[in-house]
């Protein structure tokens, strides 16, 4: 048992080890973002409760849509669609 652990430790020391570093050139990578997106999420909820049954599902669905100006600033909103309450908000994050 001892020396699969080792085994597994010095596999790993040694796969991790020779993975290559991610690097970029890129000096401020916030202008990687620069435009308005949209987005969609949709899916079913069990409500919170812990043994959900047939029926017990709340339909969701979520769009919206993100503006970054390329200096870490984004700002848009979303709705949310919880089983055919509408609930909106505004988002956004200044740097």
């Amino acid at each position: 048992m001892k020396a699969s652990i080792i085994c597994t430790v010095v596999g790993a020391v040694i796969v991790f080890g020779l993975v290559p570093q991610a690097k970029s050139d890129c000096t401020n990578p916030n202008s990687i973002l620069n435009g308005t997106y949209g987005w969609q999420t949709e899916g079913l909820g069990s409500g919170g409760a812990n043994n959900p049954r047939i029926g017990g599902y709340i339909p969701f669905v979520q769009n919206g849509h993100h503006t970054f100006d390329g200096n870490g600033t984004f700002t848009g909103a979303h709705d949310t669609n919880l089983g055919g309450v509408l609930i909106p908000h505004a988002d956004f994050r200044h740097l």
